[in-house]
C-alpha cells in the first residue's frame, strides 16, 4: 500500500472516530428534529415548556412574518394529545414535569391532521404527550369516507413511519 493511500485511510479513520466521539456527547438528544424527548427535557432543566423548546428547538417557535390572506395572524398552535390548548404562549405556563415528549408538525401537516385548528393560519403545531408513545406509529386524519354529498368525513388511522438508515 502506498504512503499516500495509508495517510488518506488514516485520515478517514480519524474523521470517523472524531464524528462518533462528538455524537456520543449528546446521547440524550433525540435523533429526530421534530421530537423533544423526556430525557432532553430533564437535561435542559428549564421550568416551563416554552423555555425548553426555545433552548432545544428554537425553529419550532419561529413564525414567518408577512401578509396572509384575510390579514389573519400566523401562529404556532399547541395541542395536548388531541386537544387544542392555545398558541405557543401557553407553553410559558406549562411546566416540564410529567411531559414524556413534544412533537412538532409543520403547518400543512398540522392543518390536515389535527382537529380543532379551525380557520387559523398555522405555521406549525407542538403536540404535548404525557405518556410514552411508539415513535414508529402516528395518528393521521384521512379524508377517506365520503358523506355522500361530495364532502369527506375525517377518520383517524394508525400509520407506520419508517426511518431510513
Amino acid at each position: 500500500m502506498s504512503l499516500q493511500l495509508r495517510r488518506a485511510l488514516l485520515g478517514a479513520i480519524l474523521l470517523v472516530v472524531a464524528a462518533c466521539a462528538g455524537a456520543s456527547r449528546g446521547t440524550l438528544r433525540s435523533p429526530y428534529s421534530n421530537v423533544i424527548t423526556h430525557a432532553e427535557l430533564e437535561e435542559v432543566g428549564t421550568r416551563n415548556l416554552f423555555d425548553a423548546v426555545r433552548q432545544l428547538r428554537p425553529r419550532w417557535l419561529q413564525v414567518r412574518r408577512g401578509r396572509r390572506s384575510f390579514n389573519l395572524e400566523t401562529e404556532v398552535v399547541v395541542f395536548e394529545e388531541e386537544s387544542f390548548v392555545g398558541n405557543q404562549d401557553v407553553l410559558e405556563r406549562m411546566g416540564t414535569d410529567g411531559v414524556w415528549e413534544l412533537r412538532y408538525l409543520d403547518g400543512t401537516t398540522a392543518q390536515s391532521t389535527l382537529l380543532g385548528i379551525g380557520d387559523r393560519h398555522v405555521e406549525g403545531a407542538i403536540i404535548i404527550y404525557r405518556t410514552p408513545r411508539d415513535r414508529s406509529e402516528g395518528i393521521v386524519r384521512t379524508m377517506s369516507h365520503s358523506t355522500g354529498s361530495g364532502h369527506f368525513r375525517p377518520s383517524w388511522t394508525a400509520t407506520t413511519a419508517r426511518r431510513s438508515s
